[in-house]
């Protein structure tokens, strides 16, 4: 598994990072373990293609190189899983309840042909942003950007 500095410096999502949020409280990552607590047992892992979390300690987060759910107190904010005809059924069915009981509200699926794209969202995060809605998350996100 490569570091997190080796992914997010080499890939996109360091240009993602430096979008979306401040770098020093922000992670975009992917291909590492989400845990609930240290030394969690192999099913209690996941390992999503993309995700994201705001305010948060990205140094305890490069130090492990995993996020610990139990460190910052929280889920990442947003989960991607790139779609693959072997795994289709598995990102539908086990990895959408095990990402919900993790306490991930927002959870996409995406599949390049079109045919199988999804977005699972827990019921609290399940309802259309209003217009108002989304002009305070953009501002938000220039706020964080500029911390």
């Amino acid at each position: 598994m490569p570091s997190f500095d080796h992914s997010s410096v080499t890939g996109s999502a360091h240009h993602l990072m430096h979008h979306l949020g401040n770098p020093d409280t922000a992670i975009v990552s992917g291909a590492h373990y989400i845990l609930p607590e240290p030394n969690s047992p192999l099913p209690g892992r996941l390992s999503p293609d993309l995700f994201i979390a705001f305010n948060v300690d990205r140094a305890a987060y490069v130090a492990r190189n995993a996020y610990i759910i139990s460190e910052p107190g929280k889920p990442p904010d947003f989960v991607l899983e790139i779609a693959s005809p072997r795994t289709a059924h598995i990102d539908i069915g086990a990895k959408r309840r095990d990402y919900a009981a993790l306490g991930i509200l927002e959870y996409w699926r995406f599949d390049e042909t079109g045919r199988h794209i999804a977005t699972f969202a827990d019921e609290r995060a399940a309802r259309r942003p209003t217009e108002a809605r989304v002009r305070e998350l953009e501002a938000e996100l220039r706020r964080r950007r500029n911390r």
